[in-house]
């Protein structure tokens, strides 16, 4: 997958794939990551959505080891990807902090009574 700078791109046996993917997790992302110290190298990885118990798992983390956290979600959501994403600290902890994000909360809103 690793490709030169916005070329990134998805083959036909990873397009079946990630079909599969979506069948059994539901959402799927792909996350693009440029290295670190060449910038002309771009990684890519896959990941699902974090449920609800991933989130439980990770939630006693988040303010004391947001990194241990980090790796907590994407040990349950990491589908693929390049070797390079889980080999290089910097591209790892990016892709952490993108999966953490992928948990968004409905806006809710509070009323005296």
């Amino acid at each position: 997958m690793s490709k030169e700078k916005n070329t990134t791109a998805i083959t036909e046996d990873m397009t079946q794939q990630i079909a599969q993917w979506k069948k059994e997790h539901g959402e799927v992302y792909k996350i693009k990551v440029t290295d670190p110290a060449d910038e002309k190298k771009v990684y890519a990885c896959f990941v699902k959505k974090p449920s609800k118990n991933h989130i439980a798992a990770a939630a006693p983390f988040m303010q004391s080891d947001p990194v241990k956290a980090g790796d907590i979600l994407r040990s349950n959501c990491y589908l693929a990807g390049d070797p390079e994403v889980l080999a290089m600290d910097e591209c790892l902890i990016a892709v952490n902090l993108q999966i953490i994000g992928l948990f968004k909360l409905a806006a809710t809103e509070l009323e005296k009574l």
